[in-house]
């Protein structure tokens, strides 16, 4: 919705009857690791839109590894250091040899920004309220607040994105999308046209079997440096997940129920409180409250309700209504041309209620205009608000949905780079603006709207670029979301209930 830049919002509180002048006032952005783990830095001037950043993989041979070979002091012997076994070896002197090389991966980066304003508002307008300065107080607060929500969902999301592994977890193991196949920077979770499936009982809840394989891939890469901590001799590595999926794979387990019981001491981490950062199994669990949530929707066939990707307009239109598809949401769809080939698509806004989308590709960049025919089949996860937009009430669709996300985090996975302010340049000078989302009141002169200066709003400016440095090191997972069951409730006598 378009921000009207002249209606004035009179949103302050008016005392009729006598009430308190005590503000009773809610928070979204909870401690989130998303805001304190993050390694940030500042984007450097003067290097480009789309600057690069690369780095070097582990050096390899050019073809296999020759066989050792017993030292001959005969200077005329031949060692197979070749397939032509007739090469000489120079005997005592010369050994068999490898040829090495290297390899570079080199990623592009850029920076993105928003801005938040603030409703107008009219200083008539507060001066008959009440406790107007705690009001005033209240809606500063109020909007440092959002900033800070809307960076966690920024640095979320981007991690997320630059992932290069997208995990699904299943009944039959997880399948990997991502550095095990060679693609880079997708940003939502794939499936093969044949993983396509709306049957809940073939997926699963993180487990400490999945958990155990992704420390094993994350050894495997080398991720060992950077590491969040040591125990044991042994690496820890970051595990961002919700409370009530820590507090499962920390508890739910019989097996690892029955060593706490017998381990001394250790019987007390099950009495912790469900959120508390956990050390466990070779992952820190850090505790994120506002995980991304999803449900799945799926047409595998298109007989139903097809989906029409539009490259040129860069929208998808299904033919049928499919409710519940909110920004944020991943659309999955075989390529028009019949193949098992995936279009990953990111939903940025509905054009048309519940039929028409627009979207981006999976990396952010623009549909391309060959991708405008009917499609095969279709899945969507369909992204759940923790906040109700119109209101900023909490959702209650969040507590029960389906999927959640979980994050292998690794402190040299991406860096969040915020640009500095830029005061002056030669004679031309600016207004120093913070890109951290701190706001400050403006207020405009304009000859018909604002003449006398007596109409402000506040505004904040938040911008970052997020450098992909060893995104091999990220992994998102999704999985079941298992929320709590309420049908083994009991009655006041301890027996169960109906």
């Amino acid at each position: 919705m378009a921000i009207s830049q002249t209606a004035v919002t009179d949103f302050f509180v008016q005392e009729g009857q006598r009430i308190s002048k005590d503000i009773n006032q809610k928070h979204k952005a909870k401690v989130s690791p998303f805001l304190s783990i993050i390694p940030k830095g500042f984007w450097e001037d003067e290097i480009g839109e789309s600057p690069q950043t690369f780095n070097w993989r582990r050096a390899g041979t050019t073809a296999e590894a020759v066989e050792w070979a017993d030292i001959d002091m005969d200077p005329n012997a031949t060692i197979p250091y070749t397939d032509d076994t007739s090469v000489a070896s120079g005997g005592a002197c010369i050994p068999p040899a490898d040829e090495a090389e290297f390899h570079q991966d080199v990623r592009n980066y850029n920076l993105q920004h928003k801005a938040i304003w603030g409703p107008r508002t009219c200083v008539n307008n507060i001066r008959s309220k009440f406790a107007m300065m705690k009001q005033m107080e209240a809606t500063v607060k109020a909007l440092a607040d959002h900033s800070r929500y809307e960076w966690v969902l920024r640095n979320r999301d981007e991690y997320k994105r630059i992932s290069n592994n997208k995990v699904v977890a299943t009944v039959d193991g997880i399948s990997f999308d991502g550095e095990l196949s060679g693609t880079f920077g997708n940003r939502v979770v794939s499936l093969s046209k044949a993983g396509y499936d709306a049957d809940l009982t073939k997926y699963s809840r993180l487990t400490n079997d999945i958990t155990d394989y992704l420390y094993e891939y994350m050894n495997h890469q080398g991720a060992q440096d950077g590491a969040l901590g040591v125990s044991g001799g042994g690496a820890v590595y970051g595990l961002i997940t919700s409370g009530r999926t820590a507090r499962a794979l920390y508890k739910e387990d019989p097996d690892v129920r029955e060593d706490f019981r017998n381990v001394p001491g250790a019987n007390e981490q099950l009495l912790k409180a469900m959120g508390v950062k956990y050390t466990y199994n070779g992952w820190t669990h850090l505790i994120n409250d506002h995980v991304a949530r999803y449900n799945l929707a799926a047409d595998t066939t298109g007989s139903s309700i097809t989906a029409t990707l539009d490259g040129a307009a860069g929208t998808v239109t299904f033919s049928a209504a499919v409710t519940g598809i909110a920004k944020g949401s991943e659309i999955i769809i075989v390529d028009a041309d019949g193949t098992d080939t995936l279009v990953e698509l990111y939903v940025t806004s509905t054009a048309t209620a519940n039929t028409v989308f627009n979207v981006v590709k999976s990396d952010g960049s623009a549909t391309v205009v060959g991708d405008s025919e009917t499609t095969e089949g279709w899945i969507v996860w369909k992204y759940v608000p923790e906040f109700l937009y119109d209101s900023g009430l909490a959702n209650p669709d969040w507590l029960t949905a389906t999927f959640e996300d979980s994050y292998v985090f690794h402190q040299n996975a991406m860096t969040c780079l915020v640009p500095k302010p830029i005061s002056s340049v030669g004679q031309a000078k600016f207004d120093p603006v913070d890109y951290s989302g701190e706001f400050r009141w403006t207020n405009y002169l304009e000859a018909t709207d604002n003449p006398d200066g007596t109409i402000g709003r506040f505004r904040g400016i938040l911008s970052s670029g997020s450098r992909p440095d060893n995104p091999e090191f990220a992994v998102t997972i999704r999985h079941l979301s298992c929320a709590g069951k309420l049908n083994d409730l009991q009655n006041c006598d301890g027996t169960a209930s109906a």
